[in-house]
């Protein structure tokens, strides 16, 4: 396992490290790359963005015709867009609006930018009154691509994106305005420069919008707010922010000295722009953001908004629509891929995978809206539609969508699409749509990490959450790693520690009084004897515990292999010493011969610690204590010692490492590789042919982040759990702090089967699976205590498995006091950690509705049917005595959604 108890030297202590929201999928790892490396420009040239601003600004004030139109211009060049193309008329005139009645002063300030002029309308239409250049567009004008618009949010994360608001290791800063909370902004197909500079400009064309369109306060003023923002947001601190957050992102650190370190500084801008429109009179809503004038328009218009809107789109006459009613219900549709996994059982149908939000306030979408999710497009014909039964308010979930290349498309092409949900009544329906491009098809992976980022975690793994990890090797005859507390380490770093006379837990001398100086570390082969091992027995207490993977360690940093492979490559194996047993064909063969329901992995060091091929390759850049590649001395005498079992060999990657992998992967048929350490590599040379030659079997594989390539999904160790949106797997023993066994721990030191349930149904709810170890003895032997605790935790997860296994992390809260959350297309899990009362108030808004059944799952009142209601915003569930007292460790409620059926 990884070295335990080393930090870097970061801003953020563990406990608010594991509390960020780290980045999502790996599929945008390079586009996320391309935004910071376009932020780092625009600092390079903050100059000339705050020249642009002023510019504009300055001709405003002067009501400067041609300087006006110069300073556009100008702007739109450092934005990196074409400029506007239309008539060179005034941008002083008042522009003519398709609105016969002219609104009052006021509305006039409520409504600034909300003209008919060419570029604010829908695509498609025209209007021949007005050619004024886009003075208010906050999104690229004629020429430039459209930044998606998005909804701020206040102090969370964006639900469509994942993206949290962040101004600091020590403070999470609500943010209601931009041009700061500009971070929804950020979606596939826009450019970094053109969002940053739009957004940080958005305010000013609409104070320029307010003042063009006649009013004189704004005009006045003008000047004077641009110079406001400029010397808080623009030139500095916005790009700076920026910067830091994706920095963070990117690395898990920020310095204490970046730029972009500075919280304070965002209220200042919203203050300052408060203060300035106080000042002159002008409401601060003049200043909203597009969509919020959207909204400001449904208000006060009510459906004769969507008539209007409707009617523009070519729908029928605003009396004809007006008689039909539609869903009160409205989607948008996020981050589209096309992933390299396809539905489970299909013939390589390829899954697109996005979220849906429901942006409405107060109505839920329900099969009664008669949602229908498609993909559309010139390459791509859609096979399996997305299902989506339930969707909250203000609430989010993704939903996959099945297609296949059309005839003539080879997979793995390049191409375009656009995904598509409409809902409500035929007559009368709603439509939203998002483009995207990406591979149509599961190609081709070649033998780089660019390619290996590509390959997405198959929904398998995403479902069997609960996996048993095995540490099982020569470190398990000394199992010593010291008692549990400040001095105790890994056991299975035995063959180390015992090098390290300084190390605290003592292992240098522990093996010097209880097994002499000359007694080396691989004579310990000897004692490794495996003759209580019984690879059915293990199997079936996996089953029994709940788990549906398994993960047995077949080589540890010790280079002691459990499983066969040429003598060329090596000896250095139970085959060839000791038991002369491949213990891993073992287990495996029994896996999946007496329990073909549970997954197969396997555990595997990628360097050794005193491999004589391996000392080309010594480093420490992550271990500083750590030398690997040192060769093989008795720590006592400093005398060379043979190193068991090894074969000459001209290169530990091509000679020993990748073999070995390769050994795994062909002739144990290994679903999941679980590689440890990473350093020197060549990962990709074998990792792309196995998912390819897995992929024309049928075979969905995956294999971690330790390889030392891209990798599927994160494995936190003895670690805090929170969210991630990015896949994670939480590994830990059942030890206080080892893996391997350790004869010092006593039995209430291990997890009890209560507390196996908490750490399951934690990792779940946050995104999480959890790998947990069991460490047999040498003889192997499982510990007792560990096998009833393990056995304890099964009968609980048995009992409420559905909501467990198969289920999603909840994007709108996973957490809450003693409440955990998840869901399922068709249901909605509520587990409760300890006994509860009753009645049970969830401040949650849990999406029921009317109809739904709610019931208790598990404990000896499972099925039993409960009663419910909404009240004041808050959902009670009523819980009888039998179900309070008919369950242990965490109660689990289940929301079945209505269907109408």
């Amino acid at each position: 396992m990884q070295e335990p108890h080393m930090q870097g030297d970061t801003l953020v202590n563990d406990d608010q490290l594991a509390n960020r929201r780290a980045r999502g999928r790996r599929a945008q790892r390079e586009f996320r790359q391309r935004q910071i490396d376009t932020i780092n420009e625009l600092l390079a040239s903050k100059e000339s963005l705050q020249d642009a601003i002023a510019s504009i600004a300055r001709a405003a004030a002067q009501q400067d015709s041609a300087g006006m139109t110069a300073a556009v211009r100008d702007a739109c060049q450092v934005a990196g867009i074409d400029p506007p193309q239309g008539s060179s008329s005034s941008y002083i005139d008042i522009p003519s609006c398709s609105v016969r009645d002219d609104p009052p002063a006021q509305e006039l300030s409520e409504l600034a930018g909300a003209t008919t002029d060419p570029w604010a309308q829908e695509p498609g239409t025209t209007n021949t009154q007005s050619q004024s250049p886009p003075i208010l567009c906050t999104a690229p004008c004629a020429g430039g691509p459209v930044v998606e618009k998005s909804h701020h949010q206040s102090g969370r994360m964006s639900p469509r994106l994942g993206y949290g608001l962040w101004f600091g290791p020590e403070t999470s800063i609500p943010i209601e305005y931009p041009p700061m909370d500009i971070i929804p902004y950020l979606q596939d197909g826009s450019s970094l420069a053109i969002t940053v500079f739009w957004t940080s400009l958005s305010w000013g064309f609409q104070i320029l919008g307010a003042a063009l369109g006649g009013n004189i306060e704004a005009m006045a003023t003008a000047q004077n707010i641009f110079s406001a923002i400029i010397s808080t947001s623009p030139g500095r601190d916005v790009l700076n922010g920026i910067h830091a957050r994706l920095t963070y992102r990117k690395t898990g650190t920020i310095n204490r000295d970046h730029p972009g370190n500075k919280p304070e500084q965002a209220p200042g801008i919203l203050a300052a722009m408060t203060r300035l429109c106080e000042d002159n009179g002008t409401p601060l809503e003049t200043f909203l953001t597009p969509i919020a004038m959207e909204d400001l328009l449904r208000r006060r218009l009510g459906l004769a908004y969507d008539v209007i809107d409707r009617t523009v789109r070519g729908y029928g006459s605003p009396e004809e629509i007006a008689r039909v009613p539609t869903s009160p219900v409205s989607l948008e549709i996020g981050g589209p891929v096309l992933t390299s996994k396809w539905l489970e059982g299909s013939d390589y149908e390829q899954v697109v995978e996005f979220f849906i939000t429901n942006s409405d306030e107060n109505n839920p979408l329900t099969w009664a809206d008669e949602l229908d999710v498609n993909v559309e497009s010139s390459s791509l014909e859609t096979t399996t539609p997305g299902t989506l039964l339930r969707l909250g308010p203000k609430q989010s979930a993704v939903v996959q969508v099945g297609v296949k290349n059309k005839a003539g498309v080879k997979a793995g092409t390049q191409c375009d699409a656009t995904a598509v949900v409409t809902w409500g009544p035929k007559e009368n329906p709603k439509k939203s749509s998002k483009d995207f491009s990406g591979q149509c098809g599961i190609g081709d992976y070649e033998a780089s990490e660019s390619s290996l980022e590509h390959h997405w975690n198959p929904d398998w793994f995403h479902e069997i959450k609960y996996g048993i990890f095995i540490h099982w090797g020569l470190y398990s005859v000394p199992a010593f790693g010291n008692r549990p507390g400040p001095k105790q380490d890994y056991a299975e770093w035995y063959g180390y520690r015992m090098t390290q006379p300084d190390f605290p837990s003592k292992t240098f001398q522990y093996h010097r009084d209880t097994y002499g100086e000359n007694f080396n570390y691989d004579d310990f082969v000897s004692n490794f004897t495996g003759a209580n091992f019984d690879a059915e027995d293990w199997m079936n207490l996996v089953a029994d515990a709940g788990a549906q993977y398994v993960v047995p360690v077949t080589k540890h940093h010790d280079g002691w292999a459990l499983f066969d492979f040429p003598e060329s490559v090596s000896k250095r194996s139970t085959v060839h010493y000791g038991p002369k047993r491949d213990f891993v064909k073992e287990l495996l063969d029994v896996a999946k011969a007496k329990h073909p329901e549970i997954r197969r992995g396997t555990y595997f060091s990628m360097p050794e610690w005193f491999n004589p091929a391996y000392v080309k390759y010594a480093w420490d850049q992550h271990y500083k204590e750590i030398y690997w590649g040192r060769p093989p001395t008795n720590p006592y005498t400093n005398k060379s010692i043979e190193y068991t079992g090894y074969a000459e060999v001209d290169d530990f990657i091509n000679d020993i490492q990748n073999p070995q992998i390769k050994t795994l992967f062909y002739d144990y048929e290994i679903e999941m590789l679980w590689c440890d350490i990473g350093g020197p590599n060549k990962a990709p040379d074998v990792l792309a042919p196995w998912l390819n030659w897995a992929r024309d079997q049928g075979r969905q594989v995956t294999f971690n982040d330790r390889c030392g390539a891209a990798g599927d999904y994160s494995t936190p160790e003895y670690s805090g759990i929170s969210f991630n949106p990015r896949k994670f797997e939480s590994n830990r023993g059942l030890d206080p702090f080892s893996f391997g066994y350790n004869h010092l721990t006593t039995d209430d030191e291990y997890l009890s089967g209560e507390e196996i349930v908490k750490t399951l149904v934690d990792n779940v709810v946050n995104n999480g699976n959890l790998l947990l170890n069991m460490g047999p003895k040498g003889d192997g032997t499982i510990p007792k205590q560990q096998q009833l605790n393990l056995l304890d935790a099964g009968e609980w997860i048995k009992a409420h498995g559905e909501g467990i296994f198969g289920t999603r992390y909840w994007p709108t809260a996973q957490t809450s006091g003693s409440l955990r959350f998840a869901m399922k297309p068709d249901a909605f899990y509520i587990h409760h950690v300890g006994q509860p009362s009753s009645p049970l108030v969830i401040s949650e808004p849990v999406p029921w509705v009317e109809g739904d059944e709610v019931t208790a799952v598990g404990g000896s009142a499972h099925g039993t049917v409960l009663q419910v209601a909404r009240n004041d915003g808050s959902f009670s569930v009523q819980l009888p005595d039998n179900v309070v007292q008919g369950d242990k460790y965490i109660w689990t409620i289940k929301i079945a959604y209505s269907t109408g059926k």
